[in-house]
């Protein structure tokens, strides 16, 4: 593995698109309500090279995003603009890394007031040919899914009327490996699909074949968090009425699930902290004394970093780490420093720098760091 540093990054959102190119979003001076713009740059690492994808095209974050492979030669991005002073027109591009194309392939309209108040709108990027819109709606009898999956290189689309889907939505699709992805269908079921057989199922109106299922729950339990961690899939499994949880962790590679109880209810921030490090999972809890390191197998802890230490990543057994510290006890001046450390050797650094942390990604087993 490569560790490498660039230099004075602006900051923003760092995702990999694929094995040469990086997706780079900051903020940019348009507002649409509470909602800032965005502009959108691609950025090759290994020529430091960045251009701006479509400048003349505003672009807001309004929906989620979700890719089911790490190899894309494309991506969805979208735009938004008044109507009247109650309703938004959102419209989605997809642009073509290869062609250099951008192209406008779904618009609907919407009340102001749903958009600012939540999340309703989610865009899955099953294939380069196929696009699923997701579009929550709120009804008297609860909430419903709208699903609509578009062919885009044959302009085409369908209505998606499975009973699983539009009942609960799709939460979340997590790419694992090839054409192999994670999917949470709202609180009450979980599992790993195949792609393409997936699209196939919606095409042909089939009921959904995973390759398999991992959870599948009733009105008590509710499946509320989920990530991939070093070919882990990690979701927590609450008991409503009992007031506590399961922490689950699947091996996708061997096929082996592992179960920890837990008396103390995650937060999205608590699991957010949650690794799977030489194959022992750990939770990391920040408080204004620090970071503690907790043995999920033991429930002890294990090390604890300073206050001006903060544990900006964890890659297999590397941690990335962001220091303030004033050169003298009495000195006003603060120095900022990012080192890597392997984990439970935190005498000696791997890495260091001084620099002010600005972000880091894991691209296809290289560590880059980003300062500012």
């Amino acid at each position: 593995m490569e560790i490498k540093l660039i230099k004075n990054f602006e900051v923003g959102v760092l995702n990999s698109l694929n094995e040469n190119l990086i997706i780079h979003v900051v903020d940019d001076n348009r507002q649409l309500d509470k909602f800032n713009g965005k502009r959108i740059y691609l950025f090759n690492p290994k020529t430091n090279e960045r251009i701006e994808i479509a400048p003349e095209i505003p672009k807001f974050f309004m929906s989620s995003t979700y890719y089911s492979t790490h190899h894309n030669n494309f991506f969805v991005f979208l735009s938004a603009r008044m109507v009247n002073e109650k309703n938004v027109e959102v419209t989605y591009y997809v642009y073509d890394v290869k062609t250099n194309n951008c192209k406008a392939i779904h618009s609907l309209t919407e009340s102001l007031e749903a958009i600012r108040c939540d999340i309703i709108l989610k865009v899955f990027s099953l294939t380069e040919d196929y696009c699923l819109f997701q579009h929550r709606i709120d009804t008297k009898e609860g909430e419903q899914y709208k699903l609509l999956l578009k062919d885009i290189k044959n302009e085409k689309q369908m209505n998606i009327e499975n009973e699983l889907l539009t009942k609960y939505g799709i939460d979340s699709l997590i790419p694992l490996q090839g054409n192999v992805c994670g999917i949470k269908i709202g609180e009450s079921c979980i599992g790993i699909i195949n792609v393409n057989q997936f699209v196939s199922d919606m095409v042909l109106g089939l009921d959904i074949e995973f390759k398999q299922m991992l959870d599948c729950v009733n009105d008590e339990y509710a499946i509320e968090y989920i990530k991939e961690n070093n070919g882990n899939m990690l979701y927590t499994k609450r008991d409503i009425a009992g007031d506590s949880e399961e922490i689950i962790m699947y091996d996708y590679i061997n096929n082996v699930k592992r179960i920890r109880q837990n008396d103390r209810l995650s937060d999205q921030k608590d699991f957010d902290g949650m690794y799977i490090i030489n194959d022992v999972p750990y939770r990391f809890f920040r408080n204004d004394r620090g970071t503690r390191l907790i043995n999920l197998n033991t429930q002890k802890s294990e090390y604890r970093f300073s206050s001006d230490s903060k544990v900006e990543m964890v890659l297999n057994d590397m941690m990335v780490i962001s220091k303030r510290k004033k050169l003298f006890p009495f000195s006003k001046k603060i120095t900022d420093y990012i080192e890597v450390y392997r984990f439970q050797e935190f005498r000696h650094a791997l890495y260091k720098s001084k620099a002010k942390f600005g972000g880091c990604i894991n691209h296809f087993g290289d560590l880059l760091i980003f300062t500012i």
